[in-house]
This record gives structure tokens, sequence and C-alpha cells, in this order.
């Protein structure tokens, strides 16, 4: 919801419920699961992204490189997600906010939380070809924005934000998260940048 928008996801991101099926990628057996070089963390940040996911619910449509042992699960047409294990590490894209605005517009929007604590600026990111904006934040407290999917039920974890512009002049917010602690972000975030430099946007037909 993560990591981009959750549905019913345990701790972290929570989207509105949608009566359509979920649907996504089916789940790895143990025998699939890789082991993990980084000491506490689960999974290989350095995995290979072997297995593609094509959209089929979400818009705009995408496909996108995850490894094999990462569940990739349509909520809705504006939530989708990436994660691994019980949802303790994710990646969302939600498209809830469907106005026009820019890659800028939507990180002051996001940023506008309270309990939010940048580090930095936000630096350019470029997802699907769009060029965007993205930034890490430390959370001291859970955030529920009042025009996104997603939300933070738990305090002090890190989190970062991407927003990138899509087709029709709005934009997609991406949320990646470990909902374990903030010490195991730097894994998450670094397989999560890996997946998100392979998703393609798939123009309207």
């Amino acid at each position: 919801m993560a990591a981009v928008a959750v549905l019913g996801v345990v701790a972290l991101g929570c989207t509105t419920p949608s009566s359509a099926p979920a649907t996504g990628s089916p789940r790895a057996s143990a025998a699939e699961t890789r082991s993990s070089p980084v000491a506490g963390v689960p999974f290989d940040p350095a995995a290979d992204l072997d297995t593609t996911f094509s959209s089929q619910v979400f818009r705009p449509a995408f496909r996108v490189d995850l490894p094999a042992d990462w569940i990739a699960i349509e909520r809705d047409a504006a939530a989708f997600q990436i994660y691994f294990g019980n949802e303790d590490y994710e990646i969302t894209i939600d498209h809830t906010y469907q106005q026009a605005e820019t890659a800028e517009a939507a990180m002051t929007r996001l940023l506008s939380a309270p309990s939010l604590t940048p580090q930095g600026d936000p630096q350019p990111i470029t997802v699907g070809g769009q060029a965007g904006l993205t930034v890490v934040v430390d959370a001291s407290a859970p955030v529920r924005w009042s025009d996104s999917g997603y939300h933070i039920n738990l305090a002090d974890l890190r989190v970062r934000l991407v927003t990138v512009p899509v087709e029709g002049g709005d934009t997609v917010s991406i949320f990646i998260v470990a909902t374990t602690n903030a010490d195991e972000f730097a894994a998450v975030d670094q397989i999560a940048l890996r997946i998100l430099a392979t998703l393609e946007w798939v123009p309207a037909t």
C-alpha cells in the first residue's frame, strides 16, 4: 500500500476497501524463498528480478520485474502492492488522488503531514520514463492523508516517498517501507529502487 496503497494490510498501509477481488502473482513456496546475505533481513536486496508482472486492474497499466519470492497484487484500480513476507517489506503504488497536479505539488501534499521529517530535500527520480521526485522521511506518528488511499499506521518508521506524473495530467504516489523497524529500511529501499527501475507504463489502447 506497502510500496505503493494496501488493502487490509497488517500494521502499515491500507486503502479504502474494494468489492473487486484482488489479483496478483502466486505466493512463492518455502523452497523458492532465497536466503539473505544481509543480517536480520529475510530477503536478498540484490536478488535477481526474474519475474515480470503485468497489471490487469490498476490504472494506468504497467509492467514491472520483481524477484520470484515477492508478491505482486492489485487491490483495485488505484491500489497496487509488491511485498515480501507478511507484508513486512513493501512497495505501494497509490492512484487515489486523480486531480491534475505536478510531481512537485504531489510531494508538497504528502509532506504536509506534521509527523513527517524529511531527510533532506526531494531529489529527482525517473520511474517508467517519467521524471518525478523522491525523499526519505521519518514518521514520528501514524499518518492518514485525507486525499490518499495509503496510510502509515505505525510510529517511528522510515518511508521513501515518490511522486510521478502519469498520463492524464495527474500523479501516482509510491511508498517504500519496512514495517518491522527503521533499521531494515535500507535493505528494502535498495531492492525497491531496483524494482522500480524496471517499471514501464503501458499506453492506453
